[in-house]
């Protein structure tokens, strides 16, 4: 992710003004350039606060050596005293609210500003203690409007090369991997509306790298520890025999308790198809 490695900054409170040293990190050499930042905005105050939401969000980034490097560390460690240790970012990813810019601009106004503007500071007691609980109960209500929708809030997601249709994911609550087919998730959020989603146990989220990036030699073993993930595969052939099954390249990797059998082959562009095998009698 690119960010602006900052040299260094001028306030020029007397004529209104910033003026900002900085170099894009994603290019080098390093190229260091001088120019007015946010020259639209008349405010200097706003302008000022605005900055430092910019500099706290990471788009801007003091050296070590700067002496804004400590003031910036100063409001992160306020910020984290008035969240009580939670990870708002995070949680704002996954609830989609916006507790986290709120906190921002208010620490940017309320800590930083004054620094530069050679004023007192003006800090706000009810929001400082009311902050945490107020996000805490927001939250809870979309907890509780997601339980009803029967949403489900996911960390982590990949498409599954081994289950075509169906996404691999990771919900953080009990640490579980989940299999859903790929049109009830978007951007976070799995709908599981119609109760298709594949649900391991508890803990099983220290095997979803293991299942999302699952090669052909890894099926034997994931679909013994996980029988039900047999419910996300779609077979694309059925056979009468085994040794048809075989003839045209299939594996056999798991044996489902109804007695079909289920095979899998990769193509040439790692594209996994699966075929079963629902012949009568002794399979060899």
């Amino acid at each position: 992710m690119s960010y602006y490695k900052v040299r260094s900054v001028a306030f020029k409170q007397s004529i209104g003004k910033i003026y900002v040293t900085r170099a894009d990190s994603s290019l080098r050499p390093l190229n260091y350039i001088r120019s007015e930042y946010a020259e639209n905005i008349q405010d200097f105050t706003e302008k000022c606060k605005i900055f430092w939401q910019d500099v706290l969000s990471g788009n801007m980034q003091f050296a070590y050596s700067n002496k804004w490097h400590a003031y910036v560390n100063d409001t992160y460690q306020q910020m984290r005293r008035i969240a009580k240790g939670i990870n708002v970012h995070m949680k704002d990813l996954d609830y989609k609210t916006n507790f986290y810019d709120e906190l921002q601009e208010y620490v940017a106004k309320t800590y930083l500003v004054p620094i530069v503007t050679k004023e007192a500071k003006q800090i706000d007691i009810g929001f400082e203690a009311d902050f945490a609980e107020t996000c805490q109960k927001k939250w809870a209500e979309i907890d509780k409007e997601r339980l009803e929708n029967k949403q489900i809030c996911i960390r982590t997601a990949l498409i599954s090369d081994v289950f075509p249709g169906w996404d691999t994911l990771w919900c953080e609550d009990k640490n579980r991997t989940i299999i859903a087919k790929r049109d009830n998730y978007n951007s976070g959020l799995l709908d599981n509306a119609d109760e298709t989603a594949i649900f391991l146990p508890e803990g099983s989220g220290n095997d979803w790298r293991k299942i999302a990036y699952a090669k052909t030699e890894d099926l034997p073993e994931i679909l013994a520890k996980y029988p039900q993930l047999a419910g996300a595969v779609t077979a694309e052939a059925t056979y009468q025999s085994a040794e048809r099954a075989a003839m045209d390249g299939y594996e056999e990797v798991f044996r489902k308790p109804d007695g079909v059998i289920l095979y899998v082959q990769e193509g040439s562009n790692h594209r996994i198809t699966w075929a079963e095998v629902v012949g009568y009698g002794e399979v060899y």
